[in-house]
């Protein structure tokens, strides 16, 4: 059955040209009303009361009649067409915000899948600086002792900021919200040592 009505479903352009179609018809018709209205006087003045002009005259009072009644059913035609009009627009917008709300949908998965994948890496990240911090505190413990600096090109890691980022960002995505720390400024009861 909605087969059948997408099938019988007339698109906005097709409905606007109805109504267009419409109004010019109803135009056309009352001018012609307008042209046997006048010819009607022009028989009633000019030309003699026999048998045939009165016969010419219910004749034009009568297609005056068959076109005002198009004319008087204009405007219930019109609302129905309005109405139709109405109805296809907002279903076009209705399936154009679903198709906006399934780009949204997979954004968002997106957006999740990384963020799981963020917190893996930083994890990683956490430890591999534990054990960065673990290897330069064994050299230089081992430096003191020889005197001799044989390592030239090395980061030292940190003491407390990935830790920190690595929590914050387990907190958002279970839900809590969090206050990032911006450039240069730092959380007065959390003091960071790089």
């Amino acid at each position: 059955m909605a087969e059948q009505n997408t099938e019988n479903r007339k698109t906005v352009s097709e409905i606007q040209t109805q109504i267009s179609k419409l109004k010019e018809s109803v135009k056309n018709k009352e001018t012609q009303i307008e042209a046997y209205r006048t010819k009607r006087a022009e028989i009633n003045v000019n030309e003699a009361d026999t048998q045939k002009n009165k016969a010419k005259v219910t004749s034009i009072d009568a297609e005056i009649r068959k076109l005002q009644k198009a004319i008087d059913n204009f405007p219930a035609e019109l609302a129905l067409l309005e109405e139709n009009l109405a109805k296809e627009q907002h279903r076009l917008a209705q399936e154009e915000n679903d198709k906006l709300l399934d780009l949204q949908r997979e954004a968002a998965n997106d957006v999740e899948l990384l963020s799981k994948g963020f917190i893996v890496s930083l994890e990683k990240s956490v430890e591999s600086n534990s054990q960065l911090r673990a290897a330069l505190s064994a050299e230089t413990s081992l430096r003191e002792k020889t005197g001799v600096t044989i390592l030239e090109n090395y980061c030292h890691g940190s003491m407390q900021s990935l830790g920190m980022l690595l929590e914050t960002m387990q907190a958002q995505m279970n839900g809590q919200h969090t206050q990032l720390v911006g450039p240069g400024t730092v959380p007065s009861a959390t003091p960071i040592q790089l």
